[in-house]
């Protein structure tokens, strides 16, 4: 009797931690449009799922994420290395993250703001059971709903824009482009047209510290970006840096890659 009623008292103790775990997120004001509201109730929901299972790690997580989108800075979908994924499912989710992202790129948020934020909030879901790969289907589940609001969401966007890629790789710790790197300057003025995109991303590897790398993928971005301007190239140009994030070819800390020293240029129209 006495074992019974301390196991009931631990159940009541864990449900009412549930409540705390989210009581001072529920009722937020939500600020900004409709994305960041369907951003909110996903997270807020998954967070309650989490705690109801003792999962206070993912619950927080999950928490931030609805405060974040509540606050006006929603966070975007989470990135594969942010979980310990087992190898057979880390393809899948990094083809249906890039889905999910080209989405947002295009302006899902606007064009169908449930959807997209369904979508992403389900992406995060299908992460997260992904990496504890017990519950079937849980997983299942969260990959359905995720595919579903996708599929919605590819049908408000309409056809995609076409893109065509291209890589300028650099020797370690410079900013110098290469005869090689000219080549690649020359071949995106030719395929460049009137009215054409152009986006221009720096990235190094993982050799030096993470601030001083962010420095150089910016610098990287603004050499190849100066390049295509003096080229000819008169379509404005998006930069951006990542330093030693999303890296080509996944390497240890301090590690010299050759194929991470890039700066990744995208031709659409």
């Amino acid at each position: 009797m006495r074992n019974t009623l301390k196991l009931m008292a631990l159940a009541a103790l864990a449900g009412v931690l549930a409540a705390c775990g989210t009581a001072d997120i529920e009722g937020m004001q939500v600020k900004g449009p409709a994305f960041n509201k369907g951003l909110y109730d996903g997270y807020l929901s998954l967070a309650k799922s989490e705690y109801d299972e003792d999962d206070w790690s993912d619950g927080a997580k999950f928490g931030d994420r609805a405060v974040a989108s509540a606050e006006g800075s929603p966070p975007g979908p989470e990135a594969i290395a942010a979980r310990k994924l087992p190898k057979r499912t880390v393809g899948d989710l990094t083809s249906a993250r890039g889905k999910l992202v080209s989405a947002l790129n295009r302006g899902a948020a606007g064009k169908d703001p449930v959807n997209a934020a369904l979508a992403q909030v389900m992406f995060d879901c299908w992460m997260q059971e992904q990496e504890e790969d017990l519950q079937p289907d849980h997983i299942a589940n969260c990959r359905t709903q995720f595919e579903t609001a996708m599929a919605r969401v590819d049908a408000a966007l309409g056809k995609p824009a076409q893109a065509t890629k291209f890589v300028v790789y650099f020797d370690f710790n410079s900013v110098k482009l290469s005869r090689n790197a000219r080549t690649v300057i020359d071949m995106v003025k030719g395929e460049t047209r009137k009215g054409a995109k152009v986006s221009v991303a720096g990235f190094t590897d993982r050799a030096g510290s993470s601030d001083y790398n962010n420095v150089l993928a910016i610098k990287r971005s603004k050499a190849v970006s100066s390049a295509l301007v003096k080229a000819g190239i008169k379509s404005a140009i998006e930069t951006a840096a990542y330093g030693e994030k999303q890296n080509a070819v996944m390497t240890k800390d301090g590690v010299r890659e050759l194929l991470n020293r890039r700066v990744e240029i995208s031709v659409t129209r």
